[in-house]
């Protein structure tokens, strides 16, 4: 860059978490307008600059000026954010990779709300007024209804071998218990929780699996015994 063109320098102090990235920490003086790759150059020039040939190494970095990514010049990110160029700046470095790329997707017929993942098992709440659950691969291995509105949220209880809990909570204002045995393609609505007067839109479920915290559009937010609640009668298939 030639720095006649480079206007205005700021003193810079560049940091890192990942120590064999690490240079050395006293001010640098940077032309405000330089940006991301301006800097990601910098920082390999000083990693590799007492190097032999052979070992050299040029690395994508991106940028963090407090907490924020920087995708703009130094300067223009500062004037946003309202940071003094008076004083020095820290600016954060980590090697940058690549957007993940997606493996494929899983369909409801309707919009999904909710997903939640427990070793290679999936489940999914969804507009459809089902929870459906499926492996890693994609497969969709049983969908469960009992809802008569859109399900708003979803939690594992526990999975033990082939058999697991979980629990929904829906726009019908209400959250059920779910009992699910993969063997056997059979599931259960085991419990159902009323008395939310509006839709049940989160929902968590303890360490120990034995108490429910369920969030409502009510306003109100209700702890349920995951083992004290009235079975529901009769067996879906």
């Amino acid at each position: 860059m030639d720095p006649k063109s480079a206007g205005s320098y700021l003193q810079a102090r560049f940091v890192t978490k990942d120590l064999k990235f690490a240079v050395p920490e006293s001010p640098f003086s940077v032309p405000e307008n330089v940006g991301p790759q301006e800097l990601s150059a910098l920082i390999n020039k000083l990693l590799n600059e007492e190097k032999a040939e052979e070992d050299v190494q040029q690395i994508d970095f991106d940028f963090l000026i407090d907490g924020e990514l920087l995708r703009v010049s130094v300067s223009n990110h500062m004037e946003e954010k309202g940071i003094s160029s008076e004083t020095v700046v820290e600016i954060e470095y980590f090697e940058k990779h690549p957007a993940p790329t997606p493996e494929g997707s899983l369909l409801h017929d309707d919009w999904v709300s909710s997903v939640q993942g427990l070793k290679d098992r999936i489940i999914t709440g969804s507009y459809d007024n089902t929870v459906r659950m499926w492996n890693t691969q994609g497969e969709n291995l049983m969908t469960l209804s009992y809802h008569s509105d859109p399900v708003k949220c979803v939690s594992w209880i526990k999975k033990d071998g082939e058999t697991s809990l979980l629990v929904s909570g829906s726009h019908d204002q209400t959250l059920v218990i779910w009992e699910v045995n993969e063997e056997k393609q059979t599931y259960q609505a085991l419990h159902s929780c009323r008395g939310h007067a509006r839709s049940v839109d989160t929902v968590a479920v303890d360490k120990s699996g034995t108490k429910i915290c369920s969030g409502s559009f009510d306003s109100m937010i209700k702890i349920w015994s995951a083992g004290n609640l009235p079975l529901l009668l009769g067996k879906v298939s």
